[in-house]
Protein backbone atom coordinates (compact mmCIF):
# COMPACT_ATOMS: atom_id res chain seq x y z
CA UNK A 1 0.00 0.00 0.00
CA UNK A 2 1.57 3.49 -0.95
CA UNK A 3 2.16 5.99 1.70
CA UNK A 4 0.97 9.89 1.20
CA UNK A 5 3.77 10.82 -0.09
CA UNK A 6 4.05 8.16 -2.78
CA UNK A 7 0.61 8.41 -3.68
CA UNK A 8 1.27 12.49 -4.39
CA UNK A 9 4.30 12.27 -5.97
CA UNK A 10 2.33 9.63 -7.89
CA UNK A 11 -0.32 11.76 -8.70
CA UNK A 12 1.44 14.59 -9.75
CA UNK A 13 3.96 13.27 -12.14
CA UNK A 14 1.48 10.11 -13.11
CA UNK A 15 4.44 7.32 -12.08
CA UNK A 16 6.49 6.14 -9.25
CA UNK A 17 9.49 7.54 -7.74
CA UNK A 18 11.76 4.80 -6.57
CA UNK A 19 11.91 3.78 -3.16
CA UNK A 20 15.38 5.45 -2.19
CA UNK A 21 13.84 8.70 -3.17
CA UNK A 22 11.58 8.32 0.00
CA UNK A 23 14.39 6.97 1.95
CA UNK A 24 16.58 9.92 1.09
CA UNK A 25 13.97 12.18 2.98
CA UNK A 26 14.42 10.50 6.05
CA UNK A 27 18.38 11.33 5.82
CA UNK A 28 17.74 14.65 4.56
CA UNK A 29 15.41 15.14 7.65
CA UNK A 30 18.69 13.71 10.29
CA UNK A 31 21.04 16.33 8.90
CA UNK A 32 21.42 19.79 9.89
CA UNK A 33 19.68 22.37 9.04
CA UNK A 34 21.43 23.89 5.62
CA UNK A 35 24.71 21.53 5.78
CA UNK A 36 24.13 20.26 2.48
CA UNK A 37 23.53 23.48 1.07
CA UNK A 38 26.27 25.34 2.61
CA UNK A 39 29.00 22.49 1.95
CA UNK A 40 27.54 20.97 -1.32
CA UNK A 41 25.85 23.76 -2.73
CA UNK A 42 22.80 21.23 -3.27
CA UNK A 43 19.12 23.02 -2.14
CA UNK A 44 15.95 20.39 -2.59
CA UNK A 45 13.63 21.26 -5.28
CA UNK A 46 9.77 20.74 -5.45
CA UNK A 47 9.41 17.14 -5.69
CA UNK A 48 10.79 16.95 -1.65
CA UNK A 49 7.82 20.24 -1.27
CA UNK A 50 5.39 17.85 -3.19
CA UNK A 51 6.27 14.32 -0.90
CA UNK A 52 5.43 16.77 2.03
CA UNK A 53 2.28 17.69 0.86
CA UNK A 54 3.31 21.42 0.39
CA UNK A 55 1.28 23.13 -2.55
CA UNK A 56 3.02 24.59 -5.93
CA UNK A 57 4.35 28.15 -5.55
CA UNK A 58 5.52 29.79 -8.50
CA UNK A 59 3.22 27.57 -11.60
CA UNK A 60 0.21 26.89 -9.78
CA UNK A 61 -1.70 26.68 -13.42
CA UNK A 62 1.00 24.42 -14.93
CA UNK A 63 2.81 22.96 -11.94
CA UNK A 64 4.75 20.50 -13.72
CA UNK A 65 6.68 23.61 -14.97
CA UNK A 66 7.88 23.86 -10.93
CA UNK A 67 11.83 23.77 -10.82
CA UNK A 68 11.67 23.47 -14.52
CA UNK A 69 14.82 24.93 -16.80
CA UNK A 70 14.93 26.06 -20.27
CA UNK A 71 17.12 23.36 -21.49
CA UNK A 72 15.55 20.51 -19.26
CA UNK A 73 14.62 17.68 -20.99
CA UNK A 74 11.90 16.17 -20.76
CA UNK A 75 13.17 12.73 -19.11
CA UNK A 76 14.88 15.07 -16.57
CA UNK A 77 13.13 16.07 -13.02
CA UNK A 78 15.16 18.43 -11.17
CA UNK A 79 16.02 17.56 -7.19
CA UNK A 80 18.61 19.90 -6.54
CA UNK A 81 19.33 23.49 -6.91
CA UNK A 82 23.07 24.86 -7.21
CA UNK A 83 23.87 28.39 -6.89
CA UNK A 84 26.65 28.57 -10.00
CA UNK A 85 25.83 29.00 -13.85
CA UNK A 86 22.67 27.35 -13.56
CA UNK A 87 23.74 24.10 -11.98
CA UNK A 88 20.97 21.71 -10.40
CA UNK A 89 20.45 17.44 -10.15
CA UNK A 90 17.50 15.42 -11.27
CA UNK A 91 16.35 12.03 -11.74
CA UNK A 92 16.48 11.19 -15.60
CA UNK A 93 13.91 8.96 -16.48
CA UNK A 94 14.63 7.00 -19.80
CA UNK A 95 11.15 4.83 -19.45
CA UNK A 96 9.50 5.70 -16.35
CA UNK A 97 7.67 2.60 -14.72
CA UNK A 98 9.76 0.60 -16.87
CA UNK A 99 13.24 1.53 -15.85
CA UNK A 100 14.65 3.01 -12.36
CA UNK A 101 16.15 6.40 -13.42
CA UNK A 102 19.30 7.54 -13.09
CA UNK A 103 20.74 11.07 -11.06
CA UNK A 104 22.96 13.45 -13.32
CA UNK A 105 23.21 16.90 -13.03
CA UNK A 106 24.68 20.28 -16.01
CA UNK A 107 24.99 23.61 -15.60
CA UNK A 108 22.35 25.27 -17.24
CA UNK A 109 23.90 28.72 -17.88
CA UNK A 110 26.76 27.07 -19.28
CA UNK A 111 26.81 23.46 -20.99
CA UNK A 112 24.17 21.36 -21.91
CA UNK A 113 26.52 18.02 -21.41
CA UNK A 114 25.14 16.00 -18.80
CA UNK A 115 27.09 14.11 -15.93
CA UNK A 116 25.66 10.72 -14.29
CA UNK A 117 26.03 10.70 -10.90
CA UNK A 118 25.11 7.63 -9.77
CA UNK A 119 22.17 4.72 -9.60
CA UNK A 120 20.79 6.64 -6.39
CA UNK A 121 20.60 9.63 -4.75
CA UNK A 122 22.83 7.77 -1.63
CA UNK A 123 25.11 7.52 -4.38
CA UNK A 124 24.79 10.89 -6.21
CA UNK A 125 25.27 12.82 -2.84
CA UNK A 126 28.28 10.99 -1.78
CA UNK A 127 30.10 11.34 -5.09
CA UNK A 128 29.29 15.70 -4.19
CA UNK A 129 30.68 14.88 -1.16
CA UNK A 130 33.97 13.52 -1.80
CA UNK A 131 34.20 16.44 -5.30
CA UNK A 132 33.32 18.99 -2.81
CA UNK A 133 36.05 17.77 -0.35
CA UNK A 134 39.24 17.73 -3.19
CA UNK A 135 37.60 21.56 -4.27
CA UNK A 136 37.91 22.75 -0.91
CA UNK A 137 41.92 21.21 -0.29
CA UNK A 138 42.49 22.74 -4.13
CA UNK A 139 41.33 26.07 -2.50
CA UNK A 140 43.43 25.61 0.45
CA UNK A 141 46.70 25.35 -2.00
CA UNK A 142 45.26 28.30 -3.90
CA UNK A 143 44.52 30.84 -0.82
CA UNK A 144 46.05 29.24 2.44
CA UNK A 145 44.78 32.75 4.40
CA UNK A 146 41.27 31.15 4.29
CA UNK A 147 42.22 27.90 5.57
CA UNK A 148 40.06 27.80 8.43
CA UNK A 149 36.92 28.24 6.32
CA UNK A 150 37.44 25.82 3.79
CA UNK A 151 38.49 23.45 6.93
CA UNK A 152 35.08 23.90 8.36
CA UNK A 153 33.34 23.26 5.06
CA UNK A 154 35.17 19.93 4.91
CA UNK A 155 34.02 19.45 8.52
CA UNK A 156 30.31 19.56 7.47
CA UNK A 157 31.36 17.24 4.09
CA UNK A 158 32.31 15.63 7.41
CA UNK A 159 29.10 15.13 8.71
CA UNK A 160 27.28 14.35 5.65
CA UNK A 161 29.42 11.43 4.91
CA UNK A 162 28.76 9.77 8.39
CA UNK A 163 24.80 10.03 8.22
CA UNK A 164 24.74 9.35 4.10
CA UNK A 165 26.85 6.31 5.68
CA UNK A 166 24.17 4.97 8.09
CA UNK A 167 21.82 4.35 4.54
CA UNK A 168 24.49 3.65 1.68
CA UNK A 169 27.91 3.25 1.10
CA UNK A 170 28.88 2.69 4.91
CA UNK A 171 31.76 0.38 3.32
CA UNK A 172 33.29 3.00 0.71
CA UNK A 173 36.36 4.09 3.15
CA UNK A 174 37.80 6.13 0.37
CA UNK A 175 37.55 10.00 0.01
CA UNK A 176 38.03 12.81 -1.78
CA UNK A 177 39.97 12.12 -5.33
CA UNK A 178 40.68 8.48 -4.08
CA UNK A 179 36.90 8.20 -3.99
CA UNK A 180 36.45 9.74 -7.68
CA UNK A 181 39.23 7.63 -8.65
CA UNK A 182 37.36 4.50 -7.66
CA UNK A 183 33.65 5.27 -8.41
CA UNK A 184 31.67 7.44 -10.66
CA UNK A 185 28.37 7.04 -12.83
CA UNK A 186 25.68 4.72 -13.16
CA UNK A 187 25.66 0.77 -12.50
CA UNK A 188 23.07 -0.37 -15.04
CA UNK A 189 22.32 2.07 -18.06
CA UNK A 190 24.33 1.24 -21.10
CA UNK A 191 23.21 4.05 -23.46
CA UNK A 192 22.79 2.16 -27.10
CA UNK A 193 23.79 5.07 -29.15
CA UNK A 194 25.21 8.95 -27.61
CA UNK A 195 23.66 11.79 -27.93
CA UNK A 196 24.95 16.20 -27.35
CA UNK A 197 24.01 16.08 -23.87
CA UNK A 198 26.41 12.69 -23.06
CA UNK A 199 23.23 11.00 -21.63
CA UNK A 200 22.67 8.77 -24.56
CA UNK A 201 19.41 6.89 -24.96
CA UNK A 202 18.64 3.70 -24.20
CA UNK A 203 16.36 1.25 -26.18
CA UNK A 204 16.80 -2.37 -27.67
CA UNK A 205 19.51 -2.81 -30.10
CA UNK A 206 16.92 -4.13 -32.15
CA UNK A 207 14.82 -0.61 -31.97
CA UNK A 208 18.25 1.33 -32.94
CA UNK A 209 19.24 2.04 -36.41
CA UNK A 210 21.90 4.80 -37.31
CA UNK A 211 20.75 7.68 -39.69
CA UNK A 212 22.64 7.93 -43.14
CA UNK A 213 24.84 11.41 -42.10
CA UNK A 214 25.37 13.28 -38.46
CA UNK A 215 23.62 16.73 -38.83
CA UNK A 216 26.01 18.31 -36.25
CA UNK A 217 29.07 20.31 -37.15
CA UNK A 218 31.51 21.16 -34.78
CA UNK A 219 33.14 24.71 -35.29
CA UNK A 220 35.09 25.83 -32.70
CA UNK A 221 34.24 24.27 -29.74
CA UNK A 222 30.29 24.73 -30.70
CA UNK A 223 27.69 22.64 -32.28
CA UNK A 224 26.09 23.83 -35.49
CA UNK A 225 23.03 21.39 -36.66
CA UNK A 226 23.25 21.84 -40.79
CA UNK A 227 19.62 22.87 -41.38
CA UNK A 228 19.93 21.78 -45.22
CA UNK A 229 20.62 17.95 -43.81
CA UNK A 230 17.99 18.02 -40.46
CA UNK A 231 14.50 18.33 -42.69
CA UNK A 232 16.08 15.00 -44.64
CA UNK A 233 17.46 13.38 -41.60
CA UNK A 234 14.12 13.89 -39.61
CA UNK A 235 12.14 12.25 -42.47
CA UNK A 236 14.87 9.89 -42.66
CA UNK A 237 14.50 9.23 -38.76
CA UNK A 238 10.80 8.93 -39.60
CA UNK A 239 10.25 6.25 -41.56
CA UNK A 240 13.14 4.10 -39.68
CA UNK A 241 10.41 4.75 -37.18
CA UNK A 242 7.68 3.36 -38.89
CA UNK A 243 9.99 0.51 -40.50
CA UNK A 244 10.18 -0.37 -36.37
CA UNK A 245 13.19 1.15 -35.11
CA UNK A 246 12.16 3.96 -33.05
CA UNK A 247 15.46 5.06 -31.43
CA UNK A 248 16.54 6.85 -34.77
CA UNK A 249 14.44 9.66 -34.20
CA UNK A 250 14.70 9.36 -30.40
CA UNK A 251 18.31 10.75 -30.83
CA UNK A 252 17.68 12.80 -33.23
CA UNK A 253 15.46 14.60 -31.13
CA UNK A 254 17.60 14.81 -28.33
CA UNK A 255 20.25 15.52 -30.57
CA UNK A 256 18.37 19.06 -31.64
CA UNK A 257 16.81 19.85 -28.20
CA UNK A 258 18.61 22.58 -27.10
CA UNK A 259 17.71 24.00 -31.10
CA UNK A 260 14.36 23.17 -30.95
CA UNK A 261 13.55 27.03 -31.92
CA UNK A 262 15.77 26.45 -34.76
CA UNK A 263 14.17 22.70 -35.90
CA UNK A 264 11.21 22.41 -33.99
CA UNK A 265 10.86 18.90 -35.89
CA UNK A 266 12.75 17.85 -32.49
CA UNK A 267 8.77 18.00 -30.80
CA UNK A 268 7.30 15.71 -33.59
CA UNK A 269 10.67 13.52 -33.54
CA UNK A 270 10.67 12.63 -29.48
CA UNK A 271 6.69 12.84 -29.37
CA UNK A 272 6.65 9.94 -31.96
CA UNK A 273 9.59 7.90 -30.33
CA UNK A 274 7.91 7.94 -26.98
CA UNK A 275 4.38 7.04 -28.57
CA UNK A 276 6.18 4.33 -30.39
CA UNK A 277 8.51 3.04 -27.14
CA UNK A 278 5.41 2.97 -25.06
CA UNK A 279 6.71 6.03 -23.42
CA UNK A 280 3.39 7.79 -22.50
CA UNK A 281 4.70 9.47 -19.30
CA UNK A 282 7.34 10.93 -21.20
CA UNK A 283 4.58 12.75 -23.81
CA UNK A 284 3.26 14.58 -21.44
CA UNK A 285 6.37 16.13 -20.11
CA UNK A 286 7.32 16.94 -23.50
CA UNK A 287 4.28 18.45 -23.87
CA UNK A 288 5.04 20.46 -20.53
CA UNK A 289 8.66 21.04 -21.83
CA UNK A 290 7.58 22.80 -24.90
CA UNK A 291 4.80 25.09 -23.46
CA UNK A 292 7.12 25.82 -20.16
CA UNK A 293 9.56 26.77 -23.35
CA UNK A 294 6.86 29.08 -24.94
CA UNK A 295 6.19 30.58 -22.18
CA UNK A 296 9.45 31.44 -21.64
CA UNK A 297 10.28 33.16 -25.25
CA UNK A 298 6.76 35.49 -24.46
CA UNK A 299 8.78 36.51 -21.25
CA UNK A 300 5.90 35.27 -18.68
Amino acid sequence: MSTPAEQRVRDFYGFDFPDEFFWYREFLAKLPPGVLAEACDMRPAYPFDLADGKPVKDHPAHPLWEGRYYHDLPEFVTLFHGTTDGLHWGYYFDSPGEMPPVVCHYWHGDTFQHAVDGDTLFEATRWQVESSEEGFLEMIEDDPDEEAHYRAQIDQLAVIRRALGGYWGGDREETGADYEDTYGGAGWREPVADTWDHLGIVVAEKQYKNLSADSFRVAKGRAEPQPTQVMGLAAEAMQLLLDGYPGAALKLGRDLWVWAKEFPECYDLLDSAYAALRREPLRRLLAEARAWRQACDKGK
